[in-house]
């Protein structure tokens, strides 16, 4: 099977051709598979929808700096949320809520920080930061929404 591998090139975007039998991330990251990297995405489309649905509007996906990056940005009526979507499909690995740790909410800090500097118009809004919990796969996925997560 053909496979992308992300060369060591500065560019985000310089890909070379490998022959192997596992895809690997194209955001270069941590030896993720096509599949894993498939299965956070349909847990991020899941998690928009159930926010849109509890009244939110959606401001931003995926905003990356260089270091990090913000799954969700939304306004929960005038409050700017910063949202982190955890996956899993089975709890081998623990809860999905509990990948969230200090080291991870420092990186989401220096994000939203770089965030309401590029987008001053927002500046003045309260903020907080919110995880959203998927476990399960498929049509069997349970969302957890946690508020608050961190304080800004």
């Amino acid at each position: 099977r053909i496979w992308l591998r992300r060369t060591s090139g500065k560019s985000p975007y310089t890909w070379s051709l490998r022959y192997r039998s596992q895809e690997l991330c194209p955001r270069g990251g941590h030896g993720m598979t096509f599949a894993t990297l498939q299965r956070g995405k349909e847990a991020e489309d899941a998690a928009a929808d159930f926010l849109q649905n509890k009244g939110w509007k959606i401001l931003q996906r995926n905003f990356r700096m260089r270091s990090a990056e913000l799954d969700l940005i939304g306004l929960d009526r005038e409050t700017l949320v910063f949202v982190e979507v955890k996956q899993r499909s089975t709890r081998g690995t623990g809860l999905p809520e509990e990948a969230v740790h200090a080291r991870k909410i420092a990186k989401l800090y220096q994000a939203a920080n770089f965030f309401l500097k590029r987008h001053p118009q927002h500046a003045a809004r309260d903020c907080r930061f919110d995880v959203i919990a998927v476990e399960g796969a498929g049509a069997q996925k349970e969302l957890r929404h946690l508020t608050d997560v961190a304080c800004l």
